[in-house]
C-alpha cells in the first residue's frame, strides 16, 4: 500500500512539473505568475451579488444619450439644484414678512425655485397658494402671484372639523398650540379658512382601471390599495430620498443611476413636486426600465424611477414631494426575486447627474 501511495505521489509530482521542464527559474516564475492573474482575472469578473444589480447596466433608450460623466465643481444651492455657480447670490430676500399673504409680480429672470428663494418658501407652498400656476414652469413677466406668509397651505374648514383633525389630515409637525396662536383662535368654523403652518396638501388617488403607456390612468395597488409611504429621509436642499433600502449599485460608466434594493418592495415617492411625463404600468420591456415614472420638476430638472411592479400615477399628472408614485419591483431588464430594486435617475437640463451630492448616498 505505501508503496503505491509513493508511486501516486510520484506521477503526480512529475504530471506537475512536465510544463515547466526545460524551463529556467525566472521563465517557470513568469509563467506561474500569468496563470495566476489569468485565474485571478476570471474570479473577479463574476460578481456574486450581480442578482440585486441592473442585467447589463447599459440601457439601451432614448434616455442614453443623456448620460455624462460626473459632474466637477458642482454645488448644491440652497434649493437642492447642482450648479456651477449659485445663481441666487445677490438676490434680495424678503423674511419676517408677519402673518399677511402678499402679491409678487414675476419678474424678468424670475423662476419658481427663484422666487420661492426670495421669500424663504418651499416651491411646493407657492403652488399650493397658486392653482393657476400648474408646475409653475410657464411664469409671464408681470404676472402676480400669491406669496404666502410662511410654508404650509391654507384651507377651507370642513364639516366636524377641528385643530386635531386638521393636523392629521394636512400632515403638519406644528403643535395644535402654535396653530391656533397663527390663527388666532382655539376653535375653527365651518366654511371658514386657517391657514395649516407646515402643512401639506391632500392627495386624492384616482382608482381607474390599469393601463400602460403615455395614456395611462392612475391605478391603485393590486388589493385596491396604495400602500402607505416608507419612513422616507429629507435631504438639504428641499429633496427627499424615493425609497428606502440598500445601496447595491452606484454611479458609474454605463450606470447613470443609483439602484437601491429592498425585497419587501416598499413604495416609492416623489423627490420633489412636478408633473408626470410618462408612466408606464404595462410590465413591457422600455428599453430596459420596465415599470418605470418620469416625472418633471422644473428648472431643468427630472427623475426618473424605473423597474417598478406598479405605477400610481399616470402623465401630465401633477404630484406632490413624498407622493406614492409607483411600488419597488423588478421588471425590465432585472430577473429574479433578488433582483427587486429601485433605479433612481438624476436629469438636469438633459444630461445625467450623480444623485450623491443631492441626496447624500
Amino acid at each position: 500500500m505505501r508503496a503505491r501511495l509513493k508511486l501516486h505521489a510520484q506521477n503526480a509530482e512529475k504530471r506537475f512539473a512536465e510544463p515547466w521542464h526545460g524551463l529556467s527559474p525566472s521563465q517557470r516564475l513568469f509563467q506561474r505568475v500569468t496563470a495566476l492573474s489569468v485565474v485571478l482575472l476570471l474570479v473577479n469578473s463574476v460578481n456574486l451579488t450581480q442578482a440585486n444589480y441592473d442585467t447589463g447596466g447599459i440601457y439601451f433608450d432614448a434616455y442614453d444619450d443623456l448620460a455624462i460623466e460626473e459632474p466637477t465643481g458642482m454645488v448644491a444651492d440652497d434649493e437642492g439644484y447642482l450648479t456651477k455657480i449659485t445663481p441666487l447670490e445677490g438676490q434680495a430676500r424678503y423674511l419676517n414678512r408677519g402673518k399677511e399673504t402678499v402679491n409678487h409680480e414675476v419678474q424678468p429672470g424670475d423662476t419658481l425655485s427663484v422666487i420661492a428663494y426670495k421669500y424663504d418658501l418651499s416651491m411646493e407652498t407657492i403652488l399650493w397658494a397658486n392653482s393657476g400656476l400648474g408646475n409653475g414652469n410657464y411664469l409671464k413677466v408681470g404676472q402676480a402671484i400669491k406669496i404666502p406668509p410662511a410654508d404650509g397651505v391654507t384651507v377651507k374648514v370642513g364639516k366636524g372639523d377641528n385643530w386635531d383633525k386638521l393636523i392629521g389630515k394636512y400632515k403638519t409637525k406644528i403643535s395644535k398650540e402654535e396653530l391656533i396662536a397663527w390663527n388666532g383662535s382655539d376653535t375653527v368654523v365651518e366654511g371658514k379658512e386657517v391657514f395649516v403652518l407646515g402643512g401639506r396638501k391632500a392627495v386624492e388617488y384616482v382608482a381607474t382601471a390599469k393601463g400602460g403607456g403615455r395614456g395611462a390612468k392612475s391605478v391603485p395597488g393590486r388589493n385596491g390599495i396604495i400602500p402607505e409611504a416608507p419612513s422616507i429621509i429629507s435631504v438639504p436642499g428641499g429633496w427627499v430620498r424615493p425609497t428606502v433600502g440598500s445601496l447595491t449599485q452606484g454611479y458609474r460608466w454605463g450606470h447613470y443611476a443609483f439602484d437601491i434594493a429592498d425585497r419587501s418592495q416598499p413604495a416609492i415617492v416623489a423627490v420633489r413636486a412636478g408633473t408626470v411625463v410618462e408612466a408606464y404600468n404595462d410590465n413591457g420591456w422600455h428599453g430596459g426600465y420596465g415599470n418605470f415614472v418620469l416625472i418633471d420638476h422644473g428648472d431643468g430638472y427630472k427623475t426618473l424611477y424605473a423597474h417598478n411592479a406598479e405605477v400610481y400615477v399616470s402623465p401630465g399628472e401633477y404630484v406632490g414631494q413624498g407622493q406614492v408614485i409607483a411600488k419597488m419591483g423588478n421588471t425590465g431588464r432585472v430577473y429574479g426575486a433578488t433582483g427587486i430594486h429601485l433605479h433612481f435617475e438624476l436629469h438636469y437640463n438633459g444630461k445625467k447627474l450623480n444623485p450623491s451630492p443631492v441626496f447624500g448616498w
